[in-house]
């Protein structure tokens, strides 16, 4: 603005510059107030939504925990119907695989367990789910389906504890030496945390009969005198 117009031509020249500009400046401002009010809104529903997804979730603990298999269930696909989008579902899942193991069920914990491995958006639940559906595998002695399933996870920060896995896949086919290098093989993994260092070192001594013995140092030369 020229500063050698008088206050009177300032003036006039901020009210056409208002008449001019004002209804953007309006749209504009109600543009970012509507924005932030509709990202509040969101955040509030999805904080409504997980919530009431958790109370879910709980309600399926609650009848896992009463033995109520069936009350289980029905919330679990109510929770999937409802709230398909949370992690709740792939817990309620695993929480249902779980129930089902420890009370010798282990054909019904086939489903939760696929189901969160080929659907969950958190890979490190597929991972866990693939893991918990190969141990099944072996205890129903379909090893090659336990092996085959260990395969196709990949490599990622998990890899100690499928070698143990695949260890103890081998182990239960008979193929003693096989087994022994996957232990080792877990063993070696600098992750503490990701594998019991202690079940470890039992299962690879309990094979120390396969292990190739240590070469004998060789015997010096003589030379003919």
């Amino acid at each position: 603005m020229d500063a050698y117009k008088s206050d009177k031509e300032q003036w006039e020249d901020i009210k056409t510059w208002l008449k001019e500009n004002g209804a953007w400046i309006v749209a504009g401002a109600a543009l970012g107030v509507g924005g932030i009010y509709g990202y509040r809104y969101w955040q509030v529903r999805e904080d409504t939504r997980a919530i009431a997804a958790h109370g879910r979730y709980a309600e399926v603990l609650n009848a896992l925990n009463a033995d109520k298999r069936d009350a289980a269930l029905a919330q679990i696909n109510a929770l999937d119907a409802d709230y398909s989008n949370t992690p709740y579902v792939d817990q309620a899942r695993l929480a249902l695989a779980r129930w089902n193991v420890e009370h010798a069920r282990l054909a019904d914990a086939i489903e939760p367990l696929t189901l969160v491995m080929s659907e969950s958006r958190d890979e490190v639940l597929q991972l866990v789910a693939r893991l918990r559906l190969a141990r099944i595998l072996i205890e129903q002695h379909k090893i090659d389906d336990a092996l085959k399933l260990l395969d196709g996870a990949g490599s990622s920060a998990f890899d100690p504890r499928y070698r143990e896995v695949r260890g103890d896949a081998l182990f239960a086919k008979g193929d003693r030496a096989a087994a022994l290098g996957a232990y080792r093989a877990a063993a070696t993994a600098d992750l503490p945390g990701v594998v019991n260092t202690d079940l470890l070192k039992l299962k690879i001594a309990d094979l120390a009969d396969v292990a190739p013995p240590l070469a004998a140092p060789a015997a010096a030369s003589k030379e003919p005198q």
